[in-house]
């Protein structure tokens, strides 16, 4: 199981709206629903195709990927800007930025805003230097940016501070922010913003619930941002050396933006209060296209002395060098082991023991439930990803108390009685054939923690009359199973 667990969520939610469900009955969630409506015809593809939607959703992302590169060649060779070897060298490391640092992430919302930014930014970068792209390449940069802050809308920092950035620098538009509002760019990125929001009201207004929902009891997963990081020494050594080297004036405005784009994106990890590895991925790839670019912005006869291979040659070397660190990527996806064979496990219970039917697994974390559920074929009888509203309704708990003091039906408020609700309504009407209890005395968002949710949910007599139809079977790590008789 080296696929990533919230692709694998993302997946079977977009499977069930294909089917007919809707948000949040079928789904509830506190991402943006973006993410799902992409993810639906990659599903029906799929299908469609008679392949596994994760393989379906990885090949997607490196055509994206790949696509990526080929705007920013097209880009800095459009605008006179860099010759062929070295716009394609630039290329190059932004695919393999795209490839290798995303590792176990590949295709995770970080990773694909990302991907969305890198020509957005470029062209910010170009337009500064007063040579902006064409006005259809502008327009597909804006909507290329508009589709990452849609999916992670804290990502729309990234575009404010590139566009201030550019309205105060020479070639930017006249009349400061009043020029900046009138540039048709930021108009094609308000509106399409616009309609997205439209869309989401009109088309899943449930989804507010859930969002409002998230608001208040999320903040439970905020483990902070470790420090020091890696990212951050990446990002503050090659920041340093793109401020000390001196670059041509054609350069200059594209490696200062990059550089802003760095580290507006590593400002949005700690704004989001998560330092989980995928969310890092953003400001690695802006960092090392960020050294590309200082590294390769010298002058032609310069980069042609130093390259010394044949100019028929270089494509070939450069897809060479991209498949050896695409290598390295699929390596980097073996370095977690833990949760590949926690994953493969499961797979390997639901498909001797529920196949081609619904489970139900009571974690506060995604993994390794997801991608089990995919890879085994299986699916999931609740409609969240995992139970992570658990860890924010008692979050002011004593870990150690006992026994835990769950609070008496009575006792409980609106959103924790909503919460229950939604869990007794998902198994009356889909049964699962198993399901699994997480007794990890440490869990995500808990911490360490007394917590169990079966003892939690059989607080409730229609889960109990529910529970009474299964009996224990052999546990798998940490969690306890349990199949219908």
């Amino acid at each position: 199981g080296v696929f990533n667990h919230d692709v694998g969520w993302t997946l079977e939610a977009a499977g069930r709206l294909l089917d007919g469900g809707s948000i949040p009955r079928h789904v509830f969630d506190n991402n943006p629903p973006l993410i799902y409506w992409l993810s639906v015809p990659v599903v029906g593809l799929a299908r469609a195709l008679g392949v596994p939607p994760l393989v379906a959703w990885d090949a997607v992302t490196l055509a994206l990927c790949a696509g990526v590169a080929f705007a920013l060649y097209r880009l800095l060779t459009g605008a006179g800007t860099w010759r062929r070897a070295p716009a394609m060298a630039a290329a190059g490391a932004a695919l393999t930025a795209l490839l290798v640092l995303p590792q176990a992430s590949f295709g995770q919302r970080d990773h694909l805003v990302a991907a969305l930014l890198v020509p957005y930014v470029t062209g910010v970068g170009l337009t500064a230097s007063g040579r902006s792209p064409g006005t259809r390449a502008r327009a597909a940069l804006a909507f290329a940016a508009a589709l990452a802050i849609a999916l992670k809308p804290f990502y729309a920092l990234v575009w404010l501070l590139a566009e201030a950035w550019l309205a105060a620098s020479p070639a930017g538009p006249r009349h400061g922010l009043r020029g900046a509002l009138a540039r048709r760019d930021n108009q094609f990125i308000v509106a399409t913003g616009a309609l997205y929001v439209a869309a989401v009201l009109v088309f899943t207004p449930g989804w507010l619930d859930a969002a409002q929902v998230a608001a208040s009891l999320y903040g439970a997963y905020a483990e902070g941002v470790p420090w020091p990081n890696a990212a951050a020494a990446a990002l503050t050594l090659t920041g340093s050396f793109a401020l000390v080297v001196r670059q041509p004036p054609a350069v200059a405005p594209l490696v200062r933006v990059v550089l802003l784009a760095a580290l507006a994106c590593y400002a949005v990890v700690h704004v989001q209060g998560m330092g989980f590895t995928y969310h890092f991925i953003p400001a690695g790839v802006f960092t090392a296209l960020l050294l590309a670019i200082v590294l390769l912005g010298v002058d032609g006869p310069t980069w042609d002395a130093l390259l010394r291979v044949p100019a028929s040659m270089r494509p070939a070397l450069l897809l060479v060098v991209a498949a050896a660190l695409g290598a390295v990527s699929a390596a980097g996806y073996a370095a977690r082991p833990a949760q590949a064979t926690a994953a493969a496990r499961l797979a390997q219970l639901f498909r001797a023991e529920a196949p081609g039917e619904a489970v139900f697994v009571m974690s506060s974390s995604v993994p390794p439930a997801y991608p089990a559920v995919n890879l085994a074929g299986v699916r999931s009888a609740s409609r969240f990803s995992c139970l992570w509203l658990a860890p924010g309704l008692y979050a002011d708990a004593p870990a150690d108390a006992r026994p835990f003091p769950y609070r008496p039906l009575a006792d409980r408020g609106p959103t924790e009685r909503a919460f229950v609700d939604a869990v007794v309504e998902d198994l009356t009407r889909d049964p699962p054939r198993l399901i699994l209890n997480h007794r990890a005395p440490h869990k995500q968002g808990f911490g360490a923690t007394r917590f169990d949710y079966l003892d939690y949910f059989l607080t409730d007599p229609r889960f109990e009359s529910l529970f009474r139809a299964y009996e224990p079977r052999p546990a798998v790590g940490t969690f306890y199973v349990y199949r219908r008789r």
